[in-house]
């Protein structure tokens, strides 16, 4: 359990979260994917969001990263092949990231499609070739490297 983050405030801290917050968290232009370039960036992503809208995240980091590669996205070839993993995956990646911000599963929207993806968190097809293709990177070097 080797903790040896770089990040020099690593609390736990814990939040009550209104539903008016919800509705202008879901609401907030600034929340996007776009900002994830590895998954290191995702983890400091999700804990600034924690930070700075008051969510309570209760995963440790390993939990996210393992929540992370359970997803087992392929190796995309084209822009084909990402709109099909979408298509099986969307929703369970869409469930997620609300289950990631909120333990309370009620918070969770209708999923309709990958459109969905777009409306909640800004998310592009071509937003997620660039993360998740850097992501899956970064957790293959985990693996051999607990860190």
């Amino acid at each position: 359990m080797g903790n040896n983050g770089k990040s020099s405030n690593n609390h736990n801290d814990e939040y009550d979260l209104e539903s008016d917050d919800i509705e202008n968290f879901l609401q907030d232009d600034s929340i996007s994917i776009i900002n994830i370039k590895s998954g290191k960036k995702f983890l400091k992503w999700v804990k600034k969001i924690q930070k700075e809208k008051n969510v309570p995240i209760e995963y440790t980091d390993e939990e996210i990263l393992e929540e992370v590669e359970s997803f087992h996205v392929p190796s995309f070839t084209d822009e084909e092949s990402v709109k099909d993993f979408f298509n099986d995956y969307g929703e369970d990646i869409f469930t997620y990231m609300f289950a990631t911000f909120y333990k309370d599963r009620s918070v969770i929207p209708p999923y309709h499609g990958v459109d969905s993806l777009y409306d909640y968190f800004e998310i592009t097809v071509d937003d997620y070739i660039k993360s998740f293709e850097e992501i899956l990177d970064f957790l293959e070097g985990i693996d051999d490297k607990t860190d």
